[in-house]
């Protein structure tokens, strides 16, 4: 009611964008917008039909899994299944987790326009030591520096296993690399900056010892053959991002399966998207 065109899924972001460039102090039309459009949807869902109920509930769970919502519950039982499927927020599997998190500082709506890629390259050096480096690139196709556009002013933080030593980090500005008590992982921190109609990259490059590390991602199994695990989590709110995850490995080392991995000597590589969170778990023989 009140919209001069209906609102769509194919027009709503066109839609919230115009009343951003349009915006004065003071201004109340965002927020009845949007009240109005939640109340429109929760009156339409209510009154369903019940031949929809499937499609409606599929939605909703897929919105869940790609972390588009998140739940939390006072009834404790409930609230346990939640977390147990990935829906509240809170970090249950990380073992060798990679876990980047943006936040746009611009006051500014330019990460609407920023595209985001990233790579994991994994090198194993023996059975007690891995290095890994994670890079991240990011494309901002704002055209003009006038909100909501504009440079993106990113304040980035990285998780990485704790006990993980920093070998190297480039792109990042005023640097902090510490453990984070509250997540029991170690932070790398930084800013990185992406103008208009620019990009902007970053890396961060550490090792994993076995005796540093309480979850070691490599395992000893039996009959000689040996395991490697990675947790890629991703934040909630964000698109499918595509990734690439590079793993070199000793000689000597043959892979046991090459389900979704492409092998280039003594390479596998895996081409994905950060659309929900990622395990890669792969497994050689010696």
């Amino acid at each position: 009611a009140g919209e001069t065109e209906p609102v769509t899924a194919d027009n709503l972001y066109d839609k919230v964008l115009e009343i951003h460039r349009e915006f004065t102090p003071g201004s109340t039309r965002k927020p009845v917008f949007l009240s109005n459009l939640a109340n429109e949807i929760m009156r339409r869902i209510l009154a369903s039909p019940k031949d929809q109920w499937p499609q409606i509930a599929s939605v909703i769970q897929q919105s869940l899994d790609e972390r588009h919502l998140m739940l939390y519950l006072h009834n404790t039982n409930v609230q346990t299944v939640v977390q147990e499927r990935g829906w509240g927020g809170h970090l249950e599997n990380t073992r060798n987790p990679v876990f980047p998190v943006e936040w746009n500082w611009g006051a500014n709506k330019a990460n609407h326009f920023v595209d985001r890629s990233g790579s994991i390259q994994t090198s194993i050096q023996s059975e007690d030591q891995i290095k890994q480096s994670i890079s991240l690139t990011y494309n901002n196709r704002s055209t003009e520096n006038r909100y909501p556009e504009g440079d993106y002013v990113n304040f980035l933080r990285v998780y990485i296993p704790k006990g993980s030593t920093i070998i190297r980090i480039e792109g990042l500005s005023s640097v902090r690399s510490a453990f984070d008590e509250t997540m029991g992982l170690h932070s790398v921190s930084g800013w990185i900056t992406v103008p208009v109609n620019g990009s902007s990259s970053c890396s961060i490059e550490y090792a994993i010892n076995r005796d540093s590390v309480e979850d070691f991602p490599l395992n000893l199994e039996a009959g000689g053959r040996i395991s490697y695990h990675l947790s890629l989590i991703k934040q909630a709110g964000l698109q499918s991002d595509p990734w690439t995850i590079e793993i070199t490995y000793p000689n000597g080392w043959e892979p046991i399966d090459l389900t979704n991995v492409h092998r280039e000597l003594n390479a596998l590589i895996q081409r994905t998207d950060l659309s929900v969170d990622r395990t890669i778990e792969l497994m050689w023989e010696r």
